[in-house]
Formats: structure tokens, C-alpha cells, sequence
């Protein structure tokens, strides 16, 4: 006997997922910004055009990722990528943070309470 849980792929799910993020957050925002790695360029490419037009940028930690524009062949529109500390300014906010809390041995957590920010007014949690 076999479960139809293990025949639903991760694709699928991510993009139930960032369908429900866009009707019950994304929707209501004139712009955001996203912070996070591989699991922030899922959610990006699984947006639709119209939440993607709304993206700010990507805020990330890995200087090397700052000084390149982030593309996708699906979507060719340049995101730039900023420092996760530039969170902090207005023009970068509301954020949809792709980051699991715990799984950075604490310097997530640190990083994101250096910035005074408010969860659920200027950031969400998404994953």
C-alpha cells in the first residue's frame, strides 16, 4: 500500500505554499524584500510575475552574493542582492525571511535582533 504523501514532489508543495504567502501577505504589500539563501530563490521563482514585480531585492550574508544581480533563466529580471543588514532600512522592507531559525548555530537569530525589527510588521517567517 502506497501513501499519495510520497508522490507529491517538493516543487509542489513549495508552490502551495508560496501561492498561500501571496494571496495572504504579498498581495496586500506594495513592495518586499526577501532574506535567505537557496530556499529564497525557490520562493522567488515559484512566485507568480505580479509578486515578483513587487520584490525589492534578495538581503543575504555571503559577501560574494552582494556584488552580483540574481537572474533566473525563467524570470531574466535582475534582483539585486544586498548585505542582510541593510533590513534595517525602509526602502528594503517588509522582508519574507527563507532562513530555518536554528540551524545557524544562533548568528541568524543574532543578526535579525540587531535589527530591532518587528515580526509580522516588518518581517515574516516563511518556509
Amino acid at each position: 500500500q502506497s501513501s499519495v504523501t510520497f508522490g507529491v514532489s517538493p516543487a509542489e508543495i513549495r508552490a502551495v505554499k508560496v501561492r498561500h504567502l501571496e494571496s495572504n501577505l504579498v498581495a496586500k504589500l506594495e513592495k518586499f524584500s526577501i532574506w535567505g539563501g537557496k530556499e529564497a530563490r525557490d520562493c522567488y521563482r515559484a512566485m507568480s510575475d505580479e509578486s515578483r514585480a513587487k520584490m525589492v531585492c534578495f538581503l543575504d550574508i555571503d559577501p560574494k552574493k552582494i556584488q552580483t544581480p540574481y537572474t533566473c533563466r525563467e524570470h531574466p529580471r535582475k534582483v539585486s542582492v544586498k548585505m542582510w543588514s541593510e533590513a534595517k532600512l525602509p526602502e528594503n522592507r517588509p522582508i519574507v525571511i527563507c532562513v530555518k531559525p536554528g540551524l545557524t548555530s544562533g548568528v541568524f537569530e543574532e543578526n535579525l535582533k540587531s535589527l530591532g525589527l518587528t515580526e509580522g510588521v516588518d518581517y515574516w517567517f516563511f518556509g
